[in-house]
């Protein structure tokens, strides 16, 4: 049975990139994907109060983002019930969590409350920092923008993707990802090719290099959105195939590329 959210959340508004990259794409972790997920910021007036009353039932994690000394305007918290967040969007719990090293137990303020781990996000540049509340039957994570690298002043805007908007999330890792491919002297270009059956490949040309290598070089960088095998043409240009959960994210990064031949895929 699928958790009960901490308190009542409804859509936020989106973000922009902000000015300090820390080139999070590349690390591809779920724990900052969830608490970038757009219903995960708080937001909206049956939220915010519902977070507020959460906070005084829970000073310990009141006290431990410092909203007792230091409140900030509510949208700059992140949180997400544990339970409700990898049933909803089919990841594993463990894989989750494995990425949040614990370095603090902060001590009960209040009988009863959730224990507060504060920690970091492992996988990705530091400094950043996440608390991990475990109540029984309510555990999740909670962070500030500010804790993760983001400007807490940043204005969001309805309907941008803030993982694509804010250049941090798969699209930004599968450009930076191309870039560095292209830039390797064995790899001539890169490309998408739309098959018959609705299906996206990336195209890969070699230069002077076996075309076996070369798909590994391609598999070592980007094998995480791709499926395994490939088919050749005579001309040696190799066509592996996208996984199609991607398939969005490398028409995205190809027109970050060459916005002069932008694809528009009448499918979407």
């Amino acid at each position: 049975m699928i958790a009960q959210k901490v308190f009542e959340n409804i859509h936020f508004q989106r973000g922009i990139e902000p000015k300090r990259s820390l080139k999070l794409g590349k690390y591809r972790s779920l724990l900052l994907n969830a608490l970038m997920d757009p219903d995960n910021q708080v937001s909206g007036e049956l939220s915010e109060e519902g977070f507020k009353d959460w906070l005084k039932e829970n000073p310990t994690i009141l006290n431990a983002i410092e909203y007792d000394t230091n409140p900030l305007p509510l949208d700059n918290y992140l949180t997400f019930d544990l339970d409700f967040y990898t049933e909803e969007n089919d990841v594993d719990r463990e894989d989750l969590v494995k990425e949040f090293t614990p370095l603090k137990l902060y001590g009960r303020k209040k009988s009863g409350e959730v224990i507060v781990k504060g920690g970091v996000i492992n996988i990705i540049p530091k400094p950043n920092q996440v608390l991990y509340y475990q109540g029984g039957n309510v555990d999740g994570f909670l962070t500030r923008k500010d804790w993760i690298g983001l400007n807490e002043s940043i204005n969001f805007e309805r309907g941008i993707e803030p993982k694509k908007a804010m250049n941090i999330g798969i699209t930004q890792a599968i450009f930076n990802k191309w870039a560095s491919l292209v830039d390797e002297k064995d790899i001539r270009a890169l490309s998408l090719e739309k098959s018959l059956n609705g299906r996206w490949h990336l195209e890969v040309v070699p230069f002077m290099m076996p075309v076996k290598k070369v798909y590994r070089k391609v598999m070592d960088s980007l094998g995480h959105y791709l499926n395994t095998g490939f088919r050749r043409k005579a001309d040696d240009h190799i066509f592996i195939m996208i996984k199609p959960e991607f398939a969005n994210d490398f028409i995205q990064a190809y027109n970050l590329r060459y916005p002069k031949f932008a694809i528009q895929d009448k499918d979407k």
